[in-house]
């Protein structure tokens, strides 16, 4: 196994970076990809929420600012520890983890919430849902993609729910269906570091990390006509394991 370490990271000015080698001479426009294309993609992604066992209804947590909240995690780990916060608050509720796909959560928490009538008036208390990242990483890039070239509202998003980060190399790719290589891209530097070591690469030429965050990249899918935004393959963060004990 390769000494954990913190390699380097690039911010890219956009995501098309990721896929700029795979549209050699494309003489048209490509066509981008529909909300549920998008979907799809990211569907083969588990993420996980506290779920009342009876209603099967996710748990909501209070916010700081008072606002209700369910959250949907990648990281198995955080969501096992969210759930035993709540099962300790709730001592009298049947609590347990559900699994969504990720595709389903992120139209539910960032398109769904965002397009909604702002002139509803539903008076039933609101629910906000929102997706969380692995925190470890979601703090590294925070300050690269503070800088990053993108709308305001997506920048809004990031700094007050917290980016979704990605990460990915020009330099890995995996076989795909129909000869065409698909480039990944990882929820957690590790898997990246582990998806390259098992292609044989090796650790003294391991690529530069390039980061992106998801939310950028799911509008980039939605309106750039300049890359085939096909080849892109969301590969799910490895399964968390609680450490073996040592010696005794």
């Amino acid at each position: 196994m390769p000494e954990r370490r913190v390699f380097p990271t690039l911010l890219l000015g956009t995501a098309c970076a990721l896929s700029v080698a795979m549209r050699a001479d494309i003489p048209v426009p490509l066509r981008p990809l529909q909300r549920q294309e998008i979907v799809e993609k990211l569907d083969a992604i588990p993420v996980f929420s506290v779920i009342n066992r009876q209603t099967q209804q996710v748990v909501p947590t209070a916010s700081k600012n008072g606002v209700l909240r369910c959250d949907f995690h990648l990281e198995l780990a955080e969501a096992t520890a969210s759930l035993e916060m709540l099962r300790r608050g709730n001592p009298g509720v049947l609590l347990t983890l559900a699994a969504t796909p990720l595709g389903t959560a992120f139209a539910l928490s960032e398109w769904e919430q965002v397009d909604v009538d702002p002139n509803d008036d539903d008076s039933a208390p609101k629910v906000e849902l929102r997706l969380q990242a692995c925190q470890a990483e979601a703090l590294v890039v925070a300050p690269l993609l503070s800088e990053a070239p993108v709308p305001p509202l997506l920048r809004r998003r990031n700094e007050v729910n917290g980016a979704l980060p990605l990460f990915g190399s020009n330099e890995l790719r995996f076989a795909a269906e129909q000869g065409k290589p698909a480039l990944p891209l990882f929820f957690r530097r590790n898997d990246f570091v582990a998806a390259w070591m098992a292609s044989g690469g090796k650790a003294e030429a391991m690529p530069v990390v390039q980061v992106t965050d998801l939310r950028t990249l799911a509008w980039q899918m939605q309106f750039d006509c300049v890359h085939d935004w096909r080849p892109l393959l969301f590969v799910a963060p490895a399964p968390w394991r609680p450490e073996a004990p040592g010696p005794a």
